[in-house]
């Protein structure tokens, strides 16, 4: 659009004096600059340019703009920015409606006002006095705004927890109760702490007439993700005892890898550039105790079983590989031993949490080594006993260091 031809001279009709840092910019009602002062920005010189398409902010006005009356009080916007034709600093703009007694055409008034030296100091006086009505106003708004994001936070942290704590008691349910496992082996404990609200560990047993399964799993990671871990575990543990009937450590694990990796579907969708491998998985140790022959056979993935007897303790370890996660061999074979249970013989299946937790004097891993001699030392004590002293132990060694991982440790005596 061109501009079009405006009467000069109308300026000095509606403004008495010009001071220094006021401009004046007499516009149409098309942005169109008929006149302007020009004391802080040169805009007598536009040719063939709306105001409205050269300053954004004008541009969102020009409605507003061109339905203001005469009558009307005049539009001001303070300490506004105007990065436009090298001018720099803080401006308050007004806009009112004029029309010249011998002109029946209308113009739009723009006052720019200069306040960048006034605004400067008030940003000195708010600094050093906080008292002032401006910074108050300021810190105001700021606390407002703070108070309701804390709100806001508080609100949903809140929810977070209540849908954990709800999924606490899901995960307990699915959990045996420690009496169970007592009723078959009176002589047993079970120590569970979990590092937050739900766990990545959990414990399965399944009693049938002649055996008791017992196991202890460790899932990738702990909380919330370990936690949907440990529901697909347990599910697959009941389908492969209890429905497919599977009694067998070694088989029970092979099929559970098979289960775990066929759930986690093995791959993932990643940018839209290929499939990476999931690595989510779990450490088992699994034990079958065949209670009329005194027996008992163990599988373990990444994980060992315990044996003390008269106050020796043995080592059987399971695999070197996890169930599901990375592994070039989908099919795993699970190696099995076979012990003879004698009087008095103490078993202990666990996870890796124990001998983690970072505590002591040099805020070290409590360690595997020293985790053992400590079942050697307390295997003679009855089972609550040794519950009450793993416990204790533990947590007069992580003194005021967070819990590390989830901790579970099974005892059993037959």
């Amino acid at each position: 659009m061109n501009k079009k031809e405006n009467p000069k001279g109308l300026l000095a009709a509606h403004i008495n004096h010009f001071k220094p840092r006021f401009q004046y910019v007499l516009l149409d009602d098309e942005g169109y600059v008929v006149e302007s002062s020009d004391a802080i920005v040169k805009l007598s010189e536009l040719e063939n340019e709306s105001v409205f398409d050269l300053v954004p902010f004008l541009e969102s006005l020009k409605d507003t703009l061109q339905f203001l009356e005469i009558s009307d009080e005049p539009l001001w916007f303070p300490r506004l920015e105007f990065p436009v034709l090298d001018a720099e600093g803080v401006f308050d703009f007004s806009f009112r409606r004029f029309k010249p007694n011998e002109s029946e055409q209308s113009y739009i008034v723009w006052c720019i006002e200069d306040n960048t030296k006034h605004y400067d100091y008030l940003f000195q006086v708010q600094q050093e006095r906080n008292d002032s009505m401006i910074s108050r106003e300021w810190l105001d708004i700021k606390n407002r705004q703070i108070i309701a994001l804390n709100e806001e936070i508080n609100r949903k942290n809140q929810e977070i927890t209540d849908s954990i704590l709800y999924a606490k008691r899901i995960q307990e349910a699915l959990l045996p109760p420690e009496k169970n496992l007592q009723t078959r082996l009176k002589d047993s404990f079970i120590l569970y702490k979990a590092k937050d609200i739900v766990s990545g560990d959990f414990y399965w047993l399944s009693v049938k007439p002649d055996v008791t399964l017992v196991a202890v799993v460790d899932c990738t990671g702990h909380g919330v993700p370990g936690a949907f871990m440990s529901v697909l575990g347990n599910t697959a543990l009941n389908q492969i005892a209890n429905v497919e009937n599977i009694t067998q450590p070694k088989l029970i694990l092979e099929a559970l890898n098979k289960d775990i990796s066929q759930l986690l579907n093995k791959y993932v969708y990643q940018h839209q550039e290929g499939y990476e491998k999931i690595e989510d998985g779990m450490d088992v140790a699994l034990c079958c105790i065949h209670h009329k022959e005194r027996k008992v056979t163990f599988a373990g993935a990444k994980r060992s079983l315990c044996l003390v007897r008269k106050g020796e303790i043995m080592e059987y370890k399971g695999n070197i590989f996890p169930i599901g996660g990375f592994f070039k061999n989908d099919e795993k074979e699970f190696n099995e031993h076979s012990l003879d249970i004698e009087n008095d013989d103490m078993l202990y299946i666990f996870s890796d949490g124990y001998a983690d937790q970072f505590g002591g004097a040099d805020e070290k891993k409590f360690m595997s080594l020293h985790f053992k001699k400590l079942l050697q030392r307390i295997a003679h004590l009855s089972a609550k006993e040794q519950k009450d002293a793993l416990d204790k132990t533990i947590e007069e060694w992580r003194g005021n260091i967070p819990q590390t991982d989830d901790i579970l440790v099974i005892g059993l005596r037959l």
